[in-house]
């Protein structure tokens, strides 16, 4: 299993997935985009509470993957609709490559590999949500990488000397945040 002080960083890393909802307004797209927006939400909730409890056997595992799943159709959808053949083919390939490697990784107990791949895979659509949602324009993703890396890699480093066993999931949550009020 993975080790557990890793949940922090995933679990903290999801918040970035609200990033395009907060700094867009999506009001005037289409209803496949507002659904993508609302795919967005519920992908936030279940994978937020999922890794508080970590528990693979538990139902929040079960819907986590489902709406994970469900989010993961929707961008090809709109992928198709929206982008280039050459975006639509990256954004629609990558995150399957990372997430199945991901598993491999996980299989082979290399759990520094499966936490980056799937750092990178949650990276990959967020910028896939924002290109979306924000007509193909790259200035959030400018602006937000820089601080998905320095939030991933700050948790990452609490995590390692074990300061997280004192404060909590809910305070890396909060300091991801904070990170996201400096974009």
């Amino acid at each position: 299993m993975v080790p557990d002080f890793y949940k922090n960083t995933l679990g903290s890393s999801i918040v970035y997935c609200l990033v395009p909802l907060i700094k867009l307004d999506i009001t005037n797209h289409d209803t496949y985009l507002k659904m993508l927006g609302f795919n967005l939400v519920c992908t936030f909730i279940a994978s937020l509470f999922f890794w508080e409890v970590y528990d693979f056997d538990s139902w929040l595992w079960t819907l986590d993957s489902y709406i994970a799943r469900a989010f993961g159709i929707n961008c090809f959808i709109n992928n198709v609709i929206h982008l280039t053949s050459y975006h639509s083919c990256f954004f629609s390939a990558a995150p399957i490559f990372l997430y199945s490697l991901g598993f491999l990784t996980k299989d082979k107990e290399d759990y520094k590999s499966t936490l980056l791949l799937h750092i990178l895979f949650r990276y990959l659509l967020f910028c896939n949500s924002v290109l979306l949602l924000d007509n193909n324009k790259y200035d959030l993703i400018k602006t937000m990488t820089p601080l998905y890396i320095t939030t991933c890699a700050t948790i990452y480093n609490f995590d390692r000397i074990g300061y997280w066993k004192s404060v909590g999931y809910v305070v890396a949550c909060v300091l991801t945040r904070c990170f996201l009020l400096l974009g």
